[in-house]
């Protein structure tokens, strides 16, 4: 069975629409509260975008790219791989909740502002988790094409847990994307402290979230049906 073909202008539209929802969303909230704490949200917004800025160019060169070995089109590839993890790291964000639980809490009771912040944490990150959840289709689908139905699952499940290995280098070792270019003692230090149990068990498991989120919205998409006609 092929895969679906999403319409590439359609959903870069919907996409955008929802990003800046997102945005309009944080700001109205923002300008309730009168803080600004959680302003990184909308830079890590940003960064969910530039793989999908990648695996869009991928995606309309690709009849192209067919054409080309693979040694001048992964460059790419590994470019889109490099910032891929910045789409779901915005549910790592969450944690912030929990490092401000005393500002919120008032008579024993959370106040609204933390429902409100919550909200608006997870719809940036429900923003993030599509478009690498589309981006990753676009190479999914540009594999398959070329290489069959079991290498590209097999990508789609490698990129997981690389990609959660990138949300922990992010998360508890400050690292960036782009410090992979610079090959800084910081970088090598952290890649050799990663290498614990619990890093790893968090690797897997986020990993695992990942793959099961991917594969739950490919099998809706795949199973969707067209609406009926009623008289």
């Amino acid at each position: 069975m092929n895969m679906k073909e999403l319409d590439w202008l359609k959903t870069s539209a919907g996409l955008a629409a929802l990003t800046v929802v997102s945005v309009l969303v944080y700001s109205l909230l923002t300008r309730l509260s009168g803080s600004g704490y959680y302003d990184f949200l909308l830079w890590n917004l940003f960064l969910a975008w530039i793989p999908y800025i990648f695996s869009s160019a991928a995606w309309v060169l690709r009849g192209r790219m067919y054409r080309l070995p693979a040694i001048l089109w992964a460059p790419l590839a590994a470019a889109w791989l490099l910032f891929l993890p910045n789409a779901p790291y915005i549910l790592t964000d969450l944690i912030h909740l929990t490092i401000l639980k005393n500002n919120y809490a008032a008579d024993g009771w959370y106040t609204f502002q933390y429902w409100y912040d919550m909200l608006a944490i997870l719809l940036i990150a429900w923003n993030g988790l599509l478009l690498g959840f589309v981006s990753t289709y676009h190479w999914h689908i540009m594999l398959r094409e070329r290489l069959g139905a079991l290498p590209g699952w097999a990508m789609v499940a490698a990129v997981s847990w690389l990609s959660a290995y990138g949300i922990l280098l992010g998360r508890e070792y400050r690292l960036n994307s782009w410090d992979v270019l610079t090959g800084t003692e910081k970088l090598w230090r952290s890649l050799l402290d990663s290498l614990e149990p619990q890093a790893l068990m968090f690797c897997g498991l986020f990993g695992l979230l990942l793959l099961a989120v991917y594969a739950t919205l490919h099998l809706l998409l795949h199973n969707a049906e067209r609406p009926r006609s009623y008289r």
